[in-house]
């Protein structure tokens, strides 16, 4: 019967009309509750969670469980840790064997894996209409109309500065390339700190329809700066918090270590802008995902969880003891940070919830920057050679 039920309420929700996308505008500090408390049976609903969140978030996790746990006896939290590698296995087993948690908190790439297998209910419409409230249009993402699984933590690129040498942030790449050469410039060289030096590429790459001429401008640009005076291509920070350089394109993700060597000093900015238009950085998202084997009273009491996990409190807790940029905005407390935050994202690209792009496009796309960064390859043959794989029309 449980299992008829299920049925039943997957064909109800996928019968649904999508949710209204999100605001672009700034989202509100405070949650509201998208569904009644579960009936009261004298205990407390259960509310399992399985992840494999590295130490330090695995405790910040457990922290905003705690609160939550004060404001709500009625619901009972209960936290899984697995290692990584064997996290994404014992969910699938357990799901196909009618159980398993209530959420799964995983990076998008393991997201992606599961929305794939089938193993993810779409989110309820009820929440996805909450969701405007909470989080910028930009990282609610949708796969064929609906929204699966809620994103609680977001990092993309941010300019960062050091005040003592840079007494304003460049605001056009032109202009960037001009600063590095009078104070030093470090960019890391990966795809998703560099996506956003070319505005087409991280459209593109979500909707699958990347073209060989936007791989080869983006890789002409990342020619241009390597070749550039006082540009250098780092995976470590420790050059603008040794002050060797002024400026650091890097992950926003980075703020926290940035910080708490550089205090006051340390300036953070949007991205500058392209001579093609605003940047568009691809953003890499944590989600928490709601099991196909949920019933709706188990559905109801992960919701409630959710909506507290992307309210303010949880947000700054979340950031502050992680240093992970909260999905939420209002958890962020410096004000030039948040600023540069909303500036960014409302722009921002979610990563595609595709296997084929962590498993194929991103490691190539990845040596490919590594091998510009160093002074070496072609844009002109590393595009002709990366599009076929890309499938990229032959433009």
């Amino acid at each position: 019967m449980r299992f008829l039920y299920r049925l039943t309420l997957a064909l109800v929700t996928l019968a649904l009309p999508a949710g209204c996308a999100g605001s672009s505008g700034d989202p509100s500090p405070s949650p509201t509750s998208v569904t009644s408390s579960p009936t009261d049976t004298g205990r407390p609903a259960v509310v399992e969670i399985w992840h494999a969140l590295p130490t330090h978030q695995a405790a910040a996790l457990s922290a905003v469980v705690d609160t939550f746990s004060q404001r709500t006896p009625t619901l009972d939290v209960r936290l899984r840790a697995y290692a990584p590698a064997e996290l994404r296995a014992a969910y699938e087993s357990a799901v196909d064997g009618g159980g398993g948690p209530a959420l799964i908190m995983t990076a998008a790439e393991q997201h992606a894996a599961l929305i794939a297998g089938g193993r993810l209910a779409p989110v309820s419409r009820a929440l996805t209409d909450q969701l405007e409230n909470l989080l910028p249009r930009s990282i609610t993402t949708r796969q064929n109309g609906a929204v699966y699984g809620v994103p609680f933590s977001v990092d993309f690129p941010l300019l960062f500065y050091d005040r003592t040498r840079v007494s304003a942030p460049p605001a056009t790449l032109d202009n960037l390339k001009a600063a590095a050469a009078d104070h030093g410039l470090v960019i890391t060289p990966d795809l998703w700190t560099t996506a956003a030096l070319h505005p087409a590429l991280g459209e593109q790459l979500v909707a699958g329809t990347l073209q060989r001429a936007t791989l080869w401008v983006f890789f002409d640009t990342l020619a241009s700066f390597a070749a550039a005076p006082g540009v250098r291509f780092e995976a470590s920070s420790d050059a603008l918090t040794r002050r060797e350089v002024g400026l650091l394109l890097a992950p926003g993700s980075t703020h926290l270590l940035l910080h708490s060597s550089l205090g006051a000093e340390l300036g953070t900015a949007p991205l500058p802008y392209a001579a093609s238009g605003d940047p568009r950085p691809l953003a890499r998202l944590q989600y928490a995902g709601f099991n196909i084997n949920n019933t709706r009273a188990e559905n109801s009491a992960a919701e409630q969880f959710v909506l507290f996990l992307l309210g303010e409190e949880a947000q700054r807790q979340w950031f502050e003891a992680t240093g992970q940029p909260p999905a939420n905005p209002a958890g962020i407390t410096d004000e030039a940070l948040r600023a540069a935050w909303r500036e960014t994202v409302r722009s921002a690209q979610s990563a595609p919830l595709q296997p084929a792009f962590f498993s194929t496009w991103l490691p190539a796309l990845d040596d490919a920057i590594l091998s510009l960064a160093a002074g070496e390859g072609d844009p002109v043959t590393l595009a002709a050679g990366l599009s076929s794989l890309f499938g990229a029309p032959q433009d």
